[in-house]
Formats: C-alpha cells, structure tokens, sequence
C-alpha cells in the first residue's frame, strides 16, 4: 500500500492508503473496531497481484480521518458511516466498486449491498454474519462477554 492520501467529502476529510494498479477493478476495504485502514495491509498486496485497486479509508472517529466542521452533527450510525463511503466513493470517482468489510465494516457493507446495488459490484463481509433487524437483547452471559463494547 502506498502512503495515507487524502481526499474531501460533503462531512469529511477522509484518510486513506491505497494501491494496485490504477487501472485495477476498485475495491473499498473497510475496518473494524478497534481496528484501522490497517487491517488489510497484509492481505491487499495479493489483491494488487490480482489486478484489483484498493484504498482502505480511516472512518469517521478513527485515525486521520476528520470532520470538515465543528457543526457537523457527530454520529457512529451505520447508515451514516455507509453514506461516507458513498461520498468517499464519489470523491475518487467511483461510480460501481466491490466493498469488503470487517466487523463494523462489514455492517456497513451489508447496507451498502442491499440498499444501493446498483453501486456496488460485490460484498465480502469478514466476522459478523447478516443480522436483519434489531438484534435480539444478548443473555447475561453473552453481555458479560462482550465488556468491552460497553467502551464505544
């Protein structure tokens, strides 16, 4: 992957590494949480030697990535993350492009995929199996496992 680059959407200045050829079929890597633009650094080289072009963005609240404005309403929705990589996607002058996503990440995949088809070749979604609809309340064993959520 190549050094982080930068580019500007209507919310953000999003932060973002990518690579493979410039002419490679797009691909948009995107994390989990904790996780960063990272995540895919050592899996994007052998995509690159398949010919497809990556770029892996920080999203909104991690890393470089920032907010254009204070008055920007701050928001860790899903919806509004997909919207992101709408705009980020827009940006580099994307108008079709596979997405592939890792926890959070792979939330956001999933709304992309069925909400905007027409935008998005394919979707791979790492750790986090389909979940339509509000997730169930966990049990008290299951919640107690998940401690570390309870810090987002």
């Amino acid at each position: 992957m190549n050094s982080v680059s930068h580019c500007d959407t209507p919310l953000l200045r999003v932060a973002y590494l990518d690579g493979g050829p410039q002419d490679g079929a797009p691909v948009i890597l995107l994390h989990g949480w904790p996780d960063d633009a990272t995540t895919y650094a050592r899996i994007s080289p052998v995509l690159h030697e398949a010919g497809f072009r990556t770029f892996s963005p920080w999203l909104r609240g991690f890393g470089p990535t920032s907010f254009l404005s204070k008055e920007i309403m701050r928001s860790g929705e899903i919806a509004a993350m997909a919207q992101d990589v709408l705009d980020f996607a827009d940006a580099l002058g994307l108008s079709r492009f596979a997405v592939v996503g890792h926890d959070w990440g792979a939330r956001i995949s999933y709304l992309l995929a069925s909400v905007f088809p027409d935008r998005i070749k394919c979707c791979a979604a790492l750790s986090l199996g389909w979940q339509p609809g509000k997730p169930a309340t966990p049990a008290p064993g299951q919640a107690k496992a998940f401690w570390y959520q309870w810090f987002m």
